[in-house]
């Protein structure tokens, strides 16, 4: 007992806060595995051009280029053509190595799987281009973001309707509402705070989740923002490790790729 007194009193917050994880309150048959997945992604000669030629174009010291570059990594298509993506249409010669890798989690968990998918995505373009892409694959989804007004009643038809297959969410949907029916996430593109990621795997891993594991898809483009974004990530988990206590698995092993 001394000994557990003295190793709570090591963490100098203490006094301020008292934490319980949700695993600590629930019983076993209740607590879900998380198993978290980096996808990376290696552009082509092609694309990596066309990335470097927008980058290029813009001064250094621009606040606004890390935006570009966030922009650029989510998806290198649908960067500048939101009037286009709205109107259902896109630039068929540009390649997307990242949808390829993203293909191949639609064909794991929603065709062999029969499964539903959550995907997120920071930017409205990603989502609209990813729309328009599972269409041609006959795929129906559905899309909630910051401009769209019904999407309580977007996510109860992405719930009960059964040909509704994958959720298009940006960050609005990764607060307040409880998607437990669904044991599978994509994040597409990453932001910079863990808490977010946590938020939006939380839309998953709730009380009622009846999946023993759930799988977190974490796209990563390789040689761009989204490594540092990645590593940066892997960082500020462990500092709060260091100073709050353990976290969920939020990235899984840094070098646990796929």
């Amino acid at each position: 007992v001394k000994i557990q007194q003295d190793l709570i009193e090591l963490n100098s917050l203490n006094h301020i806060y008292t934490r319980t994880r949700k695993k600590e309150v629930l019983s076993g048959k209740d607590i879900v595995k998380r198993e978290p997945h980096k996808c990376i992604v290696t552009l082509t000669s092609e694309e990596r051009e066309i990335y470097e030629d927008v980058i290029d174009k813009y001064d250094p010291k621009n606040l606004g280029l890390i935006s570009l570059k966030r922009q650029m990594s989510s998806c290198i298509v649908a960067y500048k053509s939101k009037q286009e993506l709205e109107n259902g249409s896109y630039n068929h010669d540009i390649p997307d190595s990242k949808f390829k890798t993203f293909k191949k989690i639609i064909n794991e968990v929603v065709i062999k799987g029969e499964k539903k998918l959550i995907v997120f995505a920071f930017f409205t373009n990603t989502l609209l281009y990813l729309k328009i892409k599972l269409n041609e694959l006959g795929i129906e989804a559905e899309i909630i973001h910051g401009k769209i007004h019904n999407r309580t009643e977007r996510i109860e038809r992405f719930q009960h309707d059964d040909n509704v297959k994958v959720l298009l969410s940006s960050e609005v949907g990764s607060e307040g509402i409880d998607l437990q029916f669904c044991d599978a996430l994509v994040n597409y593109d990453l932001p910079w705070n863990p808490m977010v990621v946590e938020q939006r795997i939380g839309r998953i891993d709730r009380v009622g989740q009846k999946a023993e594991i759930i799988n977190i898809y974490n796209l990563v483009i390789s040689e761009t923002i989204e490594d540092q974004i990645y590593e940066k990530l892997y960082i500020r988990i462990k500092l709060f490790k260091e100073s709050i206590g353990d976290l969920e698995e939020i990235l899984g092993e840094k070098d646990n790729d796929i």
